[in-house]
């Protein structure tokens, strides 16, 4: 796509970082790995062999670039969430109402203690 259309294909950029995005968040921290490296050696053939590629080359190293930056984003942000997710499993395996009765029970304290502060006053 990228070397068939040089700066006309430019548009649809946006493909590397779906597939980047696409991979990690659905498949986990190794197929985003996969998908960075495989995307990093692709800019760097681009930037070697091919015309408007090797002309422009701050573009492939700033394509390149923000192909790491958003992979390594994304990496901690996968690993993260799955560390979220496995403590939201493991309270809830515990105690299922653990996760949400605190929250519960600030709101219903909050209202009892204001209806309660009303109820004096107006006696």
């Amino acid at each position: 796509m990228l070397a068939a259309g040089g700066s006309t294909a430019l548009p649809l950029i946006w493909v590397v970082f779906w597939f980047l995005i696409g991979s990690g968040c659905r498949y986990g921290k190794g197929t985003l790995s996969v998908s960075c490296v495989t995307a990093l050696v692709i800019l760097v053939a681009l930037g070697i062999w091919e015309p408007w590629w090797h002309a422009n080359l701050p573009a492939a190293i700033g394509l390149g670039l923000s192909v790491l930056g958003a992979s390594v984003y994304l990496s901690v942000l996968v690993d993260r969430l799955g560390n979220a997710n496995r403590d939201l499993a493991r309270q809830a395996s515990t105690d299922p109402h653990g996760a949400i009765e605190p929250s519960l029970r600030a709101g219903t304290d909050r209202r009892s203690r204001n209806g309660h502060a009303r109820s004096r006053r107006h006696r």
